[in-house]
C-alpha cells in the first residue's frame, strides 16, 4: 500500500501560493518553474512543451465547460 500526502494549498488575493497547515497559519509554497525561461518561450513552444509533458495531458475538449455545468448543477440547490 502506498502512503499518500495530502496538503491543502490556496492561492491568495496577493498571487502567493500558500500551504495551510492544521493550525490555519500558511507556508509559502516556492515555484519550481523556470519564469525568465518560461518569458523567452513563444506561446507555441510553451504549448509544445506542455503537450509533451507525460505528467499532464491535455483535457479533452470541453471538459472545462462540462465541469463548469456540473458544479453549478451540483451547487444550485
Amino acid at each position: 500500500m502506498s502512503e499518500k500526502i495530502i496538503l491543502q494549498a490556496r492561492l491568495r488575493e496577493d498571487g502567493m501560493v500558500v500551504q495551510v497547515l492544521p493550525d490555519g497559519s500558511e507556508v509559502i509554497l516556492s515555484s519550481q518553474t523556470d519564469w525568465e525561461r518560461v518569458d523567452t518561450m513563444t506561446d507555441e513552444e510553451i504549448e509544445a512543451a506542455a503537450l509533451s509533458d507525460p505528467d499532464c495531458p491535455p483535457n479533452p475538449v470541453g471538459w472545462f465547460r462540462r465541469k463548469s455545468l456540473q458544479g453549478a448543477r451540483k451547487f444550485s440547490g
